[in-house]
């Protein structure tokens, strides 16, 4: 996730066109040359007519935006947190398996969010260094709860031993959802995973204001309570409609 674009690149005299990625951690041209310039490098930004001039140790990087120039200059003065980024503020649970990051332990007790072991959770990171460790997401699934996710996070680049395809495909055979792609670090990749909205668990039903619900019961067919009419669609014929028998009138007694 981020802002992608396709401009012309000015960089130490060279000019080019090429796709440009920008995230919370670095602004990415892609291509060849392929350049990644960490946010944290950037000493100055100065959207000029069109122009997106970056300013660093090694020289200028220049991006023709156009008229996105002044977006992408707040998205880089001011990248959301990695928290924002991941949904995860106060009261939320949450769950770690296989990641042992004191930052983002302590990035979690900032907030207020509440790490737990067992149980159900709202979000499970899951750290993984080979695919096959991915077959754990089976048993992941039925952790979180019916609106949660979980985030498999892998190493990025060319350095990278899990492959997105891979994570995908794991996780349509769990049951899962791949729904958002995030860094989550310099080295590592977030990829969300949800349970598709067709597949969770419906809400209880809402309760009246006497506490109880109780389901709408129709009339029992014959006389209606409210007018004694019959009720609709029963037999119940009108006095003198064709087919139906006229009472007699009752008979008058003999008189001496």
């Amino acid at each position: 996730m981020g802002l992608e674009s396709r401009c012309e690149v000015r960089w130490q005299g060279n000019t080019w066109n090429a796709a440009v990625h920008l995230d919370s951690i670095a602004l990415e041209v892609r291509g060849r040359p392929r350049l990644v310039l960490p946010l944290k490098q950037i000493r100055g930004v100065r959207p000029v007519a069109g122009e997106l001039r970056l300013d660093t140790d090694d020289g200028t990087l220049t991006l023709l935006l156009g008229a996105d120039a002044a977006t992408w200059a707040r998205k880089i003065q001011a990248p959301p947190s990695r928290l924002a980024k991941l949904g995860v503020s106060a009261e939320l649970r949450v769950g770690m398996i296989g990641l042992d990051d004191a930052a983002f332990r302590a990035e979690l007790d900032a907030v207020g969010a509440k790490q737990v072991v067992r149980g159900k959770a709202d979000a499970i990171f899951f750290g993984v260094e080979t695919a096959i460790e991915l077959a754990r997401l089976v048993d992941l699934r039925e952790r979180i709860a019916p609106d949660g996710a979980v985030w498999v996070l892998r190493v990025k680049g060319k350095a990278a031993t899990v492959k997105e395809s891979e994570v995908r495909e794991a996780a349509r055979a769990a049951g899962l959802v791949d729904v958002k792609v995030v860094a989550f670090s310099e080295t590592h990749t977030a990829d969300k995973l949800v349970i598709p909205a067709a597949n969770r668990e419906r809400p209880p039903m809402r309760k009246s204001a006497a506490g109880t619900t109780t389901p709408t019961v129709a009339p029992r067919s014959g006389t209606s309570k409210r007018n004694g009419d019959p009720a609709p669609g029963r037999a119940g014929k009108s006095a003198g409609a064709p087919g139906t028998k006229k009472r007699r009138p009752p008979r008058a007694k003999a008189t001496d």
